[in-house]
């Protein structure tokens, strides 16, 4: 139990940095 929550929280920080990196991204390329 304990590591399928650890495994949500890892996806999740993943998917964060991933759009803010995506958002970053094209914010830069204007």
């Amino acid at each position: 139990m304990k590591s399928k929550f650890a495994l949500k929280a890892i996806v999740l920080v993943l998917a964060g940095a991933g759009l803010v990196f995506v958002g970053y991204w094209f914010g830069t390329q204007r």
